[in-house]
């Protein structure tokens, strides 16, 4: 057995190794790491949105929304703020893609190194949720062929626990 962190950064916490106290003393590193996170703090994305809609209400009051706003305007504020708003929607999505290409890379890496073993292998993933965006779906369907090919069955296990919300649900 082994125990490998996929993050940003691929991390080797205990080799493959039958002594079971090099891998406690992995799992016990491992439990008191926080993991990445990726996307824009809630507060202040919820901040970014309440000023876009906030803008634009003034604007509309104003009697603006028109293209040829001066910059200072009400109106030239609502569009400053839906530029930020669409800026911060564009590189959540990018953070996502990431994401999902750290998550896939790491289980490439950790498939191929198992793969010259003989027989079947388990791999257990413990994870907070793999995010698996349209960008990276084809390259999560080569993940699960390496697996059959190499042998290998993945078992997944939701480090965050029982949740009655899809996370899916949210993108």
């Amino acid at each position: 057995m082994g125990v490998f962190g996929i993050d940003l950064a691929f991390t080797p916490y205990a080799p493959f190794t039958k002594d079971r106290e090099t891998l406690q003393k992995a799992l016990d590193i491992v439990q008191t790491r926080a993991s990445t996170t990726f996307g824009m703090d809630p507060e202040r994305k919820a901040r970014i949105e309440n000023n876009v809609a906030t803008t634009q209400q003034q604007a509309d009051a104003a009697g603006g929304g028109g293209a040829n706003q001066s910059v200072g305007s009400s109106g030239a504020a609502a569009q400053l703020a839906q530029l930020e708003a669409n800026m911060m929607a564009g590189f959540e999505a990018l953070e996502r893609d990431e994401q999902g290409y750290a998550s896939v890379n790491g289980l490439f890496a950790i498939i191929g190194a198992m793969r010259q073993l003989p027989g079947r292998k388990s791999l257990v993933l413990f994870s907070e949720g793999v995010a698996i965006p349209p960008a990276v779906h084809r390259l999560f369907l080569g993940v699960i062929d390496a697996a059959n090919r190499a042998n290998v069955s993945i078992y997944t296990m939701d480090a965050a626990g029982l949740r009655t919300d899809s996370e899916q649900a949210k993108i």
